[in-house]
């Protein structure tokens, strides 16, 4: 007989076996040629599962491959359960953590907001508005009067 599962479910092809083994009596006489012609049938993945068994009683193989079924279908259904537990999980993370804007390279552009007076991009007070020193922040100077621009001075040698 060359009959296959297939993508039948084994109740499926346990039937159409059953049906076309009537037409076939001589090549499955008894349980165990039953059984062993049965299993060639049986998809790769079964058959595996079920070949460190080496069942030869035809009804208890059917039994054997129904549990091996079931057994695959309720780990499928835990690792897909674990899966969306796992996903809610970073989800929760995600929305607790909220991103720390920091000045400097290390900030984002888009978490730095727009200053509202010069419209550039920085933390805390403009000072530009407060009219401070773009290198040190010290109002009562500009940039090029700041003593963190002028270079120590070398003595004569």
């Amino acid at each position: 007989m060359n009959l296959t599962q297939g993508d039948r479910l084994v109740t499926k092809y346990e039937a159409e076996f059953l049906r076309l083994s009537q037409y076939a009596r001589r090549l499955v006489a008894n349980d165990y040629e039953k059984s062993v012609c049965f299993e060639e049938g049986l998809r790769y993945d079964i058959k595996v599962l079920i070949a460190l068994q080496r069942e030869w009683v035809f009804i208890a193989l059917v039994d054997k491959e129904k549990i091996t079924r079931e057994f695959k279908r309720t780990e499928r259904e835990k690792r897909d359960r674990e899966k969306s537990q796992n996903e809610k999980k970073r989800k929760e993370l995600a929305a607790r953590v909220e991103p720390i804007a920091r000045a400097g390279p290390i900030a984002r552009a888009e978490q730095v907001p727009i200053c509202g007076y010069c419209s550039r991009r920085h933390m805390g007070e403009c000072w530009r508005r407060t009219r401070a020193c773009f290198r040190c922040g010290v109002v009562g100077h500009k940039i090029s009067e700041c003593l963190l621009m002028v270079e120590p001075r070398r003595a004569p040698v």
